[in-house]
């Protein structure tokens, strides 16, 4: 995917620009199934989790598809180009150095802490700071805060860090393990 091809049967074709893919897990009935490798896992820039639906929202999702399918009926919102344009203006988005080097600090946490078996790999600083460009954008600012950093941090390392035996006996998940890391550092002025 990050080289903008695809390789089946020896035949190698390129990929559409921009291309993404969006991925969904079911935690049981892993039947069949196995889990993606750490490496593979680390190609995806976020995870993020849903949860379920409130009342009002899963009764009006019974209620929307009891004669019909809405998937049908959907049409584009953004046409290819402005997904471009907007991707390009995301690039734009100031990062200071201090910034950077707080993203880095916090990525190579996740490498010395007893609690985590497998660290976040360059992959994933450099995601967190491409999220968080993006993040600014999305809230009309021209630069990133460590704000963002800390906002983004569960969604962009959750998945690229492994808990320790010991700390998930313990019952700490590698979302509380990466919160309690990230009041450690300083944050840049």
């Amino acid at each position: 995917m990050n080289e903008e091809q695809v390789s089946v049967d020896g035949r190698t074709k390129a990929l559409p620009s921009p291309f993404f893919v969006i991925a969904t897990q079911n935690p049981i009935d892993f039947a069949g199934t196995f889990p993606l490798p750490e490496a593979q896992l680390d190609r995806f820039a976020v995870r993020v989790s849903l949860g379920y639906p409130d009342e009002d929202e899963e009764v009006g999702m019974m209620m929307d598809r009891r004669t019909n399918d809405p998937l049908a009926s959907l049409v584009p919102v953004i046409e290819r180009a402005e997904v471009t344009a907007i991707l390009a203006a995301v690039r734009q988005v100031n990062v200071h150095e201090r910034t950077a080097r707080y993203v880095r600090r916090i990525v190579a946490k996740t490498r010395e802490l007893e609690e985590i078996a497998l660290g976040a790999s360059p992959r994933g600083a450099l995601a967190l700071l491409r999220a968080c460009q993006a993040r600014a954008y999305l809230e009309g600012r021209d630069h990133v805060t460590a704000e963002d950093a800390q906002a983004l941090v569960p969604a962009v390392l959750g998945h690229r860090v492994i808990a320790t035996q010991r700390a998930r006996h313990a019952g700490k998940t590698t979302e509380r393990i990466l919160q309690e890391a990230i009041a450690g550092i300083a944050v840049p002025t």
